[in-house]
């Protein structure tokens, strides 16, 4: 998605009474899940080892987007435990596939962590986790019942910072749910959406 769309969205939507808001997030999600499977979908395993504008393989970028994801569908478990601020927002907590936890100091480290790991993984299982970690996240955050409005309301207050020195408050949930659809919608779409 064009960021700056994106941000303008976002920008709007910010201010909105919650169950517009949650609409409107619903809405720009559900497009940019639409975005990003069709990119993901459309990797092939040959290309899938092309080197990204950062320097990491297009496998290694679709994977490191689908950890953050994890972390985020971990995240969301807290929320909906009633978690004012989940650990994720300090690196803490992370849940391997394995069931073991691990802490990170930085996001670099967290990235090469993955980044590592993923080396050695089928294209074909990075991708069909990837397309399964981003539904799940898309469902939890827009079905009815799971993370409504009223519970992202009621997370951690947190202050917003766009582009011009934009400034908006919100709380945890909601910037949760920026960050998923920045990450799969705009940081890396460039790369992904490249023949």
């Amino acid at each position: 998605m064009n960021p700056d769309l994106f941000y303008s969205r976002i920008q709007q939507a910010v201010p909105l009474e919650t169950a517009p808001r949650h609409q409107a997030f619903s809405v720009l999600h559900a497009e940019i899940l639409a975005e990003y499977n069709s990119a993901v979908s459309s990797i092939s395993s040959a290309r899938a080892e092309n080197v990204s504008s950062d320097g990491r393989s297009l496998k290694q970028v679709v994977g490191h987007i689908m950890e953050w994801d994890r972390f985020m569908i971990q995240a969301a478990g807290e929320l909906l435990s009633g978690v004012l601020d989940p650990q994720m927002m300090s690196l803490k907590g992370f849940h391997h596939l394995e069931g073991m936890t691990q802490d990170f100091e930085t996001i670099d480290g967290f990235n090469a962590f993955h980044a590592a790991e993923q080396e050695g993984q089928a294209w074909t299982q990075i991708q069909s986790r990837a397309v399964a970690c981003a539904r799940i996240l898309h469902r939890l955050f827009s079905t009815p019942g799971l993370l409504e409005g009223s519970l992202l309301d009621a997370t951690a207050p947190v202050t917003l910072s766009f582009k011009g020195g934009i400034k908006m408050k919100s709380s945890t949930g909601w910037q949760l749910w920026i960050i998923v659809m920045e990450h799969e919608g705009v940081e890396h779409m460039t790369d992904l959406s490249q023949v």
